[in-house]
């Protein structure tokens, strides 16, 4: 079994992270928030029963959280962890009670799930010519889009590594530019996690692609973002250890002495 302190500092600082960017809880929480909006829906569930079904699940996660918190020796994040979640569910409770009065108008269809824009996308059933076209509507700005195309050509040539780390790099570059776009803390971080996970799988599976420095430098901002500034450290570090000669190593070290500055200062 490898040991912990064999690993790099910025896969456990991923690690650190746990619940913000373990990409089976974010499934499960959005499993279990796909399947209110759909019992919502189907049933035309009354206000009270939706908010007695958001605390279900929202004890239910703190309990799984705690565990985790627990095991891994990160309780000092939970509290902050938890409030996160918890905006999350009262940005889904409000979606719940807009579908709830869409529903008492008599438009049930419309609280239906969207069908998502990259089924509506022409995409070019060639290799190059999909990246090219992922990375042309990313080029316009067209994020939401560029990220449905980079998603489907990763799950299309899921056994061919050329080009994979380019598409982990700009699908968490979407979402980081959707999360600065982004009204509200709650979508804010939402954006921001979903950054982070399309940067990890960059720097899990492609230790040495050219887009290391800059996709340790966005997870590095985009932790900070999110409140966790510690973090961030370690990957601000990284760059100026290993990536001394990076463009982007000025910026790390800019970043490094704002927050290094920061926890020098006297708690008033």
């Amino acid at each position: 079994m490898m040991h912990l302190l064999s690993l790099p500092l910025t896969m456990l600082a991923l690690m650190s992270v746990g619940c913000v960017v373990m990409r089976t809880e974010g499934d499960q929480i959005q499993a279990d928030l796909d399947h209110l909006r759909s019992d919502f829906s189907s049933l035309q569930k009354s206000e009270a029963d939706s908010k007695k079904r958001l605390k279900q699940l929202e004890n239910e996660v703190f309990q799984k959280l705690k565990r985790d918190a627990q095991s891994t020796g990160e309780s000092e994040r939970l509290h902050e962890e938890l409030q996160s979640l918890r905006g999350q569910l009262e940005e889904t409770q409000h979606q719940l009670q807009q579908i709830q009065q869409t529903n008492e108008k008599g438009a049930v269809n419309a609280a239906a799930p969207k069908e998502t824009s990259a089924s509506k996308l022409d995409i070019p059933g060639n290799r190059e010519e999909h990246y090219k076209f992922a990375k042309q509507l990313f080029d316009r700005q067209d994020f939401s889009d560029a990220i449905d195309a980079f998603e489907q050509f990763s799950t299309r040539y899921k056994d061919t590594k050329a080009l994979m780390d380019h598409v982990h790099f700009f699908i968490g570059e979407a979402n980081y530019h959707l999360a600065k776009r982004a009204v509200g803390e709650s979508e804010q971080k939402s954006y921001y996690k979903k950054a982070i996970l399309a940067y990890q799988q960059l720097l899990s599976q492609f230790p040495s692609s050219p887009k290391v420095d800059e996709t340790l430098y966005k997870v590095g901002l985009s932790l900070e973002a999110m409140g966790l500034k510690e973090d961030a450290i370690v990957f601000y570090q990284e760059i100026m250890e290993k990536h001394h000669k990076s463009d982007k190593a000025p910026l790390a070290k800019k970043r490094l002495n704002i927050l290094t500055e920061r926890q020098k200062r006297p708690k008033r």
